[in-house]
């Protein structure tokens, strides 16, 4: 349809866009010294596709089996950026003046990568729910306020792979491979023959669903308000501790960003959370938090 047209449109020339900021990498176009890398950043992300359970490999006869009782299998593809592309030096494009950043080479370069289902390509995506708050600049702006007025440093971290770690899935999905197929000599994949090929079965939230994010907000807030924080009436990605009537902890997220404060008395509920949730990098004090710089200042 003409609205199918123009979204593919949009999100190709969305693509194109990162590409040329340096952001996202495209493959094809890399150096043999960048592929390496991304190489490896994938086998890094199907490592954690294994560590969290996220998919069970099934075989081609189970997938076909399936397909005939009415379950439509998407496709996965593989999403590559560069994590330290804001650091690169920049330039000027000749065709339209504006400026962009010079992509870096393997040795400056983060490459991160993520293996994404198309959710896009869901046939019943409006029989799920979608809706997942994150946190706004009024309640992030509030939180380092309270930091400041109480001298306690500012915190943050990312949840390790966050969807992986959200609800169990309750419904079936069945997805293919991302081109190319996965870096597992153990999973069958003919590039020429795809009628052997094996299947990928979700177990969790994965990304590029739409459902995948409520999925893993919803579990955060349960986790979160079992630590006894209660999560406020008008930024529903808030929540706070009190403790003798003055707050211990406050916390906001977006997705599996968490941006937080906590006195001595609250640091056992950040503990807590520590403890369900498998954390990437945790920053105290100065830090670049969703693409803002926090710099503390006496």
């Amino acid at each position: 349809s003409e609205m199918c047209i123009r979204d593919s449109k949009r999100k190709a020339q969305s693509r194109k866009s990162r590409e040329k900021k340096g952001k996202q990498l495209n493959f094809n176009k890399e150096t043999p010294e960048m592929q390496e890398a991304i190489r490896q950043g994938r086998i890094k992300e199907w490592n954690n596709y294994k560590t969290f359970e996220a998919a069970r490999i099934i075989p081609a006869e189970e997938a076909h089996d399936l397909m005939r009782q009415g379950y439509i299998p998407i496709d996965m593809q593989w999403i590559d950026v560069d994590k330290n592309a804001h650091k690169a030096a920049k330039t000027t494009d000749k065709d339209t003046s504006e400026q962009i950043l010079v992509k870096n080479d393997q040795g400056k370069a983060l490459v991160k990568s993520r293996l994404v289902a198309r959710g896009d390509q869901e046939h019943d995506k409006t029989e799920h729910r979608s809706d997942s708050p994150t946190a706004d600049e009024a309640g992030e702006h509030l939180l380092l306020s309270w930091c400041s007025s109480v001298g306690v440093p500012v915190r943050t971290a990312d949840v390790k792979n966050a969807y992986f770690q959200g609800m169990k899935l309750t419904r079936i999905m069945l997805m293919r491979q991302p081109r190319g197929g996965l870096p597992d000599d153990e999973v069958t994949y003919n590039p020429t023959d795809h009628s052997k090929d094996d299947y990928l079965l979700a177990q969790v939230p994965i990304y590029g669903t739409g459902d995948a994010g409520r999925g893993w907000w919803k579990k955060l807030k349960t986790v979160i308000t079992a630590t006894g924080m209660k999560q406020n009436r008008f930024l529903p990605a808030m929540y706070h501790l009190t403790i003798d009537e003055e707050p211990q902890v406050i916390l906001t997220t977006r997705v599996d960003d968490l941006l937080w404060g906590e006195t001595e008395k609250g640091s056992e509920a950040m503990k807590k959370i520590r403890e369900v949730f498998v954390f990437g990098s945790e920053t105290v004090g100065n830090c670049r938090y969703c693409g803002t710089e926090i710099t503390e200042t006496d």
